[in-house]
């Protein structure tokens, strides 16, 4: 938002969502609006969405990059750009 809060949009897709993964899906957002990527990778891992921490020391590194590169060089979730998230 222009006063600098963290904003979610709803463009009206509806699922249920278990309290496992609406835990995770909390704890990725914050640790992205907290720049904290070691939350980020954790709850990547509890959502599926790694399979393994065997390349977690690379991951970091990586996902920092692509935030940066996302937001512009700001690393501030408001700025993210998501045609630019690789």
């Amino acid at each position: 938002t222009p006063d600098g809060r963290l904003a979610l949009i709803d463009f009206g897709m509806m699922a249920d969502i278990d309290e496992k993964d609406r835990y995770g899906l909390f704890g990725l957002v914050i640790g992205l609006q907290n720049k904290d990527l070691a939350l980020v990778t954790e709850n990547l891992l509890e959502l599926g969405f790694l399979k393994d921490t065997t390349q977690i020391d690379q991951l970091i590194p990586r996902l920092r990059a692509a935030l940066m590169n996302a937001t512009g060089g700001s690393g501030k979730a408001s700025d993210v750009n998501f045609a630019r998230l690789q």
